[in-house]
């Protein structure tokens, strides 16, 4: 089930990496030649940061409640 969670994580993985790799360059460049952050990009941004926690805590409560609670709880109910 875990292998599960790994394989849909890799294409997020991959585009953070390609995300990272893009901030890098960019943060690289003379200052005459960087564009300003708008309005547009920090939202963007922001929501951006939201999904990636909201996916991360999601998918460890799921995890955790699958794994190591209901095993615990159907000794109980027995």
């Amino acid at each position: 089930m875990w292998i599960e969670v790994v394989f849909w994580s890799i294409p997020l993985l991959i585009y953070m990496w390609i995300l990272g790799m893009w901030a890098n360059a960019k943060d690289n460049q003379p200052e005459e030649e960087k564009e300003e952050m708008t309005f547009i990009r920090a939202l963007g941004t922001t929501l951006l940061c939201v999904l990636v926690g909201v996916v991360g805590i999601g998918g460890g409560s799921w995890y955790t409640t699958d794994k190591l609670f209901n095993p615990l709880i159907k000794e109980v109910e027995e």
